[in-house]
């Protein structure tokens, strides 16, 4: 049977926000909890695009070029991704874990560290989370940093805004 993909240990949903969520054409791959915002093409078609600097959507789901077919063979218990160039949903959430390089700015401009100090507050950058920078609008705060379970050196909790 196949392994789930480590993005399942690397985003956990703790609490989820009843209200919003959005869908639309992805065009490139990602990994599940990555950050999304949307904009309209030419026809009026909702896409989605990566969060930079503005707040978003969490992908609720892996998004890959192409599906093994040992993933759709042996379907029990797996959480199938979804699609490159297809309708994808994303939703808002109140609270959620995440580790990893794919979520979590982890150099450059805006780091987040296992020092950076609780209740910091938190903006996006290339769909992952950073410390806030002026003109970012504001994601959440980092409530918690925590052991890695799945790739991560550390893992955080976060606290999104309404």
């Amino acid at each position: 049977m196949p392994q789930q993909p480590n993005s399942f240990l690397n985003f956990q949903v703790r609490r989820a926000d009843e209200g919003e969520s959005v869908s639309g054409l992805i065009a490139f791959t990602a990994v599940r909890g990555k950050i999304v915002t949307h904009q309209l093409d030419a026809d009026g078609n909702k896409i989605l695009v990566l969060a930079d600097g503005q707040r978003g959507f969490h992908l609720e789901r892996d998004v890959v070029s192409e599906i093994p077919l040992e993933n759709i063979v042996f379907q029990k218990d797996f959480i199938h991704p979804d699609l490159v160039n297809t309708d994808v949903s994303a939703r808002k959430c109140q609270e959620v874990e995440c580790e990893g390089a794919d979520l979590i700015q982890l150099s450059g401009t805006g780091l987040i560290s296992s020092s950076t100090p609780l209740n910091t507050a938190l903006g996006v950058t290339q769909g992952k989370y950073r410390v806030k920078q002026s003109g970012d609008e504001l994601q959440g705060y980092l409530r918690g940093v925590i052991p890695a379970i799945g790739d991560g050196d550390f893992r955080i909790m976060v606290e999104e805004v309404d």
